[in-house]
């Protein structure tokens, strides 16, 4: 059971049209506590215990790449800025770049004031948890990312506050953050935005958690990294090359929803061809975590929407990420047929009853609406498609 990001969070983000919730759970403000719309941390460690009983194991999402969005700057301005332009400078003024200290144990001092090319102004609005993160040097401070570039590490996750990753005062901070969940009874985590964090961070950070875990006697501690890109050669070296236990396939999920919308099989080919790039003394391509959509690119009924037999294509992608290598995902309410109209906001559709007229209008995969009834039916079609392949694949994989 992977659960959405728990912590803490801040309710409410932007104004005016740009206003919104944080449904998502990523705009987090204190990374110690379980946020308390869903519960306390006693709760939560009584539902670990819980799910643990019924030989169920729970995962964590995770992040360290990004805050909410506390941090404002004293110009007024949000567009990157590349170092070429404006490098960083040390408290005594001398430039310098973060890369050339990643992977240390030594950093600059900075100072807020000058050694960024925008003046970070704190928010008084809430404090941040634990209190290291108040430190506005241990941010990036450059602007929004524009996805290419050094900005990819860089950059402002769309305004979310982007930490100095490569100090090892971030590294060591999160590590100390998430050995306490590890204390809370946590199987494992699901890493976000992986690719946008500095990879001598992963080398360190993995290490030092994977070390805890196992001083506490989990060997099985399990942390795979979500690395949004589906060539399997930029995905391996975070399962070869750090203490990942693997990434999520986006590789597969890229092939297996084309082949189940009609294209040609050579995609198949081309994926399972190029699992040896996750080959190691500990590693293979069976511990990827398979999938066939998710909350940010859209669910596997929306890609087939424009299909013909739209309810057998998603039936056949289910059995392709069931009864093939990896280890599959099924994102909640795929197995009553949700299809939704998109990503992010349009993938989110609730269980229960939904109060969403957008969501009570749209189709399932079966053609019927939404509506505003519960979801939860054992007898649905794909409920009844998915449950029995689940059983033979959890037989065959052990």
């Amino acid at each position: 059971m992977w659960l959405t990001p728990s912590f803490k969070n801040m309710p409410v983000q932007g104004s005016g049209d740009d206003a919104s919730a944080g449904y998502h759970g990523y705009w987090v403000t204190d990374f110690t506590q379980i946020d308390p719309h869903l519960g306390t941390n006693e709760e939560l460690s009584e539902l670990i215990d819980d799910a643990h009983k019924r030989g169920i194991k729970v995962y964590f999402d995770i992040i360290v790449n990004h805050t909410a969005d506390l941090i404002d700057n004293k110009e007024k301005k949000y567009s990157y800025v590349e170092q070429s332009s404006l490098p960083y400078k040390d408290a005594q003024g001398q430039a310098f770049d973060p890369a050339d200290y990643a992977g240390s144990d030594t950093f600059p001092e900075l100072d807020a004031s000058s050694s960024f090319p925008y003046t970070p102004v704190v928010s008084d609005q809430v404090k941040k948890v634990p209190d290291w993160l108040n430190d506005p040097t241990l941010y990036h401070n450059r602007g929004d990312s524009t996805w290419e570039g050094e900005s990819v590490t860089y950059g402002d996750f769309q305004g979310l506050d982007d930490l100095m990753t490569e100090n090892p005062k971030v590294v060591n901070g999160f590590a100390e953050v998430y050995k306490n969940w590890v204390d809370l009874g946590i199987d494992g985590f699901r890493i976000d935005t992986a690719k946008h964090v500095n990879f001598e961070f992963w080398e360190q950070w993995t290490k030092q958690v994977q070390d805890y875990a196992r001083a506490q006697g989990k060997d099985d501690f399990f942390m795979f990294g979500e690395v949004y890109d589906a060539d399997a050669k930029k995905l391996s070296p975070y399962v070869r090359k750090t203490e990942m236990n693997s990434v999520l396939d986006f590789t597969f999920q890229s092939a297996a929803a084309g082949f189940a919308g009609g294209n040609s099989a050579k995609t198949l080919s081309t994926l399972f061809s190029a699992d040896d790039y996750y080959t190691t003394a500990n590693t293979s391509a069976d511990a990827l975590p398979t999938f066939l959509g998710n909350h940010d690119m859209g669910r596997i009924g929306y890609f087939l929407n424009n299909s013909n037999q739209k309810l057998k294509r998603d039936e056949l992608a289910h059995e392709l990420m069931f009864l093939t290598r990896g280890q599959p995902v099924v994102y909640y309410g795929d197995e009553q047929g949700f299809a939704g109209t998109g990503g992010d906001k349009d993938s989110r559709q609730s269980l229960f009853a939904s109060q969403v007229s957008d969501y009570q209008n749209q189709e399932l995969i079966t053609g019927e609406k939404l509506g505003t009834q519960d979801r939860y039916d054992s007898d649905s079609p794909l409920y009844q498609h998915i449950a029995p392949s689940l059983n033979f694949a959890n037989q065959t994989k052990r």
